[in-house]
């Protein structure tokens, strides 16, 4: 695994709240029909993509690592945003807790990011639009979500470069989990 390509660390979302989701991007835009249907963690926001001097080795090790302390994620979506003076639309958790104290475990890590001016967000994007000449503004704030609860558990690298988008690792978030083993 190289990093030379923007790569991101994910949670992805349960296949059918993931299938909404892909859904509503495609009522919006075509561009994100294509990526898979996550919340970043890094890559986007807080710290950006990881460097490309990363040893894959120890990035994959360091990952491991923190998915085995840090327990799947229950969650819903609060609703619909948008960041200001931009085009970026975007689900948005009820809760940032667990989103920001993840990211944060990835900060302290040692693993190595490249700079992002923006604060840590957790967040589902839905829509881009670069020109920011979006006319439906209040109608797309107002489009109807996914409301259920559910769990995060897959914690995910992707690389992107443009709209091809190619899974790199996935594990699981495990932490706070009983032993399976038997004990008698």
């Amino acid at each position: 695994m190289n990093f030379d390509v923007d790569t991101y660390i994910v949670l992805g979302l349960p296949t059918d709240v993931a299938r909404e989701v892909l859904s509503l991007r495609r009522h919006l835009n075509h561009f994100y029909e294509t990526i898979p249907a996550e919340i970043t963690i890094a890559g986007s926001s807080g710290v950006g993509t990881v460097s490309q001097d990363q040893d894959s080795q120890e990035f994959v090790e360091m990952l491991e690592r923190i998915a085995a302390v840090t327990p799947p994620i229950e969650m819903k979506f609060k609703g619909v945003g948008s960041f200001p003076n931009s085009g970026v639309f975007f689900l948005e958790p009820s809760d940032q807790s667990p989103f920001r104290s993840l990211h944060q475990r990835l900060v302290n890590s040692g693993l190595k990011f490249r700079f992002s001016p923006f604060p840590y967000f957790a967040h589902c994007s839905i829509m881009n639009d670069s020109t920011m000449s979006v006319r439906n503004r209040e109608a797309i704030l107002t489009l109807d979500f996914p409301k259920s609860v559910f769990t995060l558990r897959d914690l995910r690298v992707y690389s992107l470069a443009g709209a091809d988008c190619r899974l790199l690792h996935e594990t699981m978030l495990s932490g706070g989990r009983n032993s399976t083993r038997d004990e008698g």
